[in-house]
């Protein structure tokens, strides 16, 4: 095994079950994982495009180069989103217009990445969906040896290769391939729930009413008058 690893994906999800996610929101997907493999906040979609889903092809690059995200971006494919660890370095991008135009030839859906970018202005005229921590005209290096296709963190949640990757205005989650079936059959359930509450509110409700939220409240003083610090 070589110390810096290039592998080929072994398995991609199918692309059925991708395309159901992409119709389901972060926040639905985030609430059916219990808030897990949700990236922190610090992620946001710096260039307004619409919803990314995909297939994860995942780099891990030293601070301050980017070669190893060139190396990914070689081997990605149609449908795939490329996830990069860049140890959240604040002084150089790690994207920008010649790696969009690239990513774009190869149908590749966004880039999420633990770091910065440049060329925003050329970016949004592609409309290519970016999820970045922020950005800054200095350009990283080709130098350095990196890892492609292996277990990375990215925005604080640990993403391998073939993961589900989804963003949107909201945010970045992350749906490990093991359990995808599991967390789309959760979110169908949250949707149908959510309809639910929304026809009740729409229709004069209070969420005080409807989860009783008044006895809760009741309770609670009682074991604090109960059981008093």
């Amino acid at each position: 095994m070589s110390l810096f690893e290039v592998n080929s994906i072994v398995s991609k999800p199918d692309a059925d079950l991708v395309a159901q996610f992409s119709q389901i929101p972060t926040s639905i997907l985030s609430d059916a994982m219990g808030n897990l493999h949700t990236m922190d906040s610090g992620i946001q979609m710096v260039v307004e495009a619409d919803t990314i889903c995909g297939s994860a092809v995942t780099a891990s690059t030293r601070a301050g180069d980017f070669l190893s995200v060139l190396k990914a971006l070689e081997m990605a494919e149609d449908g795939d989103v490329l996830v990069v660890d860049s140890q959240a370095r604040p002084d150089t991008a790690n994207w920008g217009e010649l790696t969009t135009i690239e990513a774009q030839g190869k149908g590749v859906r966004g880039l999420v990445v633990d770091g910065l970018v440049r060329d925003i202005a050329e970016i949004s005229a592609l409309k290519f969906p970016v999820f970045a921590r922020g950005t800054t005209p200095r350009v990283a290096g080709r130098n350095n040896l990196g890892e492609v296709n292996v277990a990375i963190h990215c925005g604080g949640v640990s993403v391998s290769p073939g993961d589900i990757v989804i963003g949107d205005q909201d945010g970045v989650v992350i749906v490990p391939g093991r359990k995808a079936y599991d967390v789309l059959s959760g979110a169908e359930a949250i949707l149908e729930l959510e309809a639910g509450l929304r026809k009740r509110i729409q229709g004069g409700e209070t969420q005080v009413n409807i989860f009783e939220l008044d006895q809760l409240r009741r309770d609670m003083l009682k074991s604090l008058s109960d059981n008093p610090v």
